[in-house]
């Protein structure tokens, strides 16, 4: 007997009653029962429906799954660690792992498989991508293998002749030497090594850059002078720049602006600093007894440099301050009311004007006028007077004077007499 029993084959609901037996077409089902049978109620309908809705669903994804990876047979994922700066070549540095990207093969009817890699970079108007006429090294995956990536195999890739530019031309950016600040997005795809031109073996995976590079603090104090203390203590304070967002590291450089009429940038070529402070998060240090004493009467530079301890973040100018050079106390005064008296055809006797209350030193120095400019003859003193023994008979002799203010910072020569 048929009583009570029923099957159930894929159809549409609808109602036939021609015939001995009554059939009824379901969504999904075709159900059969005979006419004395009972009509499946409510709930089976909605479990039937449910059971579709299910089957349906695990058809498509797994339909979706096979074709996915028919298609693409590489998956790739990228991703990128600021701070980035706007030249190319800085994003593949070894070790700064600036961009990577892991490529995984998923065919598993081919054990190995050889591909090339097209990098697309846009943002701020600006497209650039590799090159068709490219020949970069093969990358080799195997079946299952994750395989890395890192920037430094990607530098051949981002090379400048490598590369097409659209809004920006090649010259522009070499000119420049850096991408215009904001936001760009790169993205990464396979292709077969030999056919590169034909379709991609992979989606491309993208991930995002954004390059600012923030502004240096300024130096506010010293500015053109510093007074003298006993002992020695003087401020450096400057102003922040950067914003917010990290607690910055500063490098405070100190100077001495020698030999004299020398440059702020030949200083910073030639010299090395005269007194180095490192600070945290606060925007002042001072120089005191510890360090290196300044020469009063000298000039001296300084500068600040802010970092950021996350390394997220980079600032224009390596992060330095411009240079400010300042003089330390008072410049020593040229040395007044030079004279000679007492001349005879061996001696004379030397005489000026000392500056009163200051416990001053003088250096002297005599040559013959007609010798060889820098064949000078030095005779410290601490008098204001010098005598000057066993000259040549018959001889022309030029003499200068200058003062060491204080025994220490040095002044001008005078003019000859």
């Amino acid at each position: 007997m048929l009583d009570n029993q029923c099957f159930a084959v894929f159809g549409v609901l609808a109602n036939n009653n021609s015939g001995a037996q009554s059939q009824k077409k379901l969504t999904g089902f075709w159900l059969f029962t005979q006419p004395s049978g009972i009509l499946l109620q409510n709930k089976l309908f909605q479990d039937m429906k449910r059971f579709q809705l299910v089957l349906i669903l695990l058809l498509f994804c797994c339909f979706q799954a096979v074709y996915a990876q028919a298609v693409y047979p590489v998956s790739i994922t990228t991703h990128s660690t600021p701070p980035h700066s706007g030249t190319l070549a800085d994003w593949t540095v070894p070790g700064s792992n600036r961009i990577g990207a892991t490529l995984l093969f998923l065919d598993a009817f081919e054990p190995s498989y050889q591909v090339r890699l097209k990098i697309s970079i846009e943002g701020q108007g600006i497209q650039i991508h590799s090159s068709e006429t490219m020949l970069p090294r093969p990358i080799t995956l195997h079946y299952g293998v994750p395989r890395q990536i890192t920037g430094a195999e990607l530098a051949e890739y981002l090379q400048v002749d490598n590369l097409v530019f659209s809004g920006i031309s090649r010259q522009q950016y070499i000119g420049n030497g850096t991408l215009p600040e904001g936001f760009y997005t790169v993205c990464i795809q396979a292709f077969d090594y030999d056919r590169s031109t034909e379709k991609a073996l992979s989606l491309p995976a993208c991930t995002g850059i954004f390059y600012q590079r923030l502004d240096p603090p300024v130096v506010v104090i010293p500015n053109t002078s510093v007074a003298v203390n006993t002992p020695q203590n003087f401020s450096v304070q400057w102003q922040p720049r950067h914003g917010g967002g990290f607690v910055p590291d500063y490098t405070v450089q100190l100077f001495e602006l020698t030999p004299e009429g020398i440059t702020p940038q030949q200083i910073l070529q030639v010299n090395q600093p005269f007194a180095v402070h490192q600070v945290t998060s606060s925007n002042t240090t001072f120089f005191n007894a510890i360090d290196p004493q300044l020469v009063p009467g000298r000039s001296y530079m300084v500068r600040v440099r802010v970092t950021d301890p996350t390394m997220k973040h980079l600032f224009n100018n390596d992060g330095w301050s411009e240079p400010v050079v300042f003089l330390y106390g008072e410049s020593c005064p040229v040395t007044q009311g030079l004279s000679c008296i007492n001349i005879t055809q061996t001696s004379a006797r030397l005489n000026w004007s000392p500056r009163a209350g200051h416990p001053d030193h003088w250096v002297v120095r005599v040559r013959e006028a007609f010798s060889a400019p820098n064949q000078w003859y030095e005779y410290p003193t601490q008098l204001p007077s010098l005598n000057l023994n066993d000259l040549d008979e018959e001889t022309q002799y030029v003499v200068q004077v200058k003062t060491l203010c204080d025994g220490i910072a040095e002044g001008l020569y005078t003019d000859t007499i």
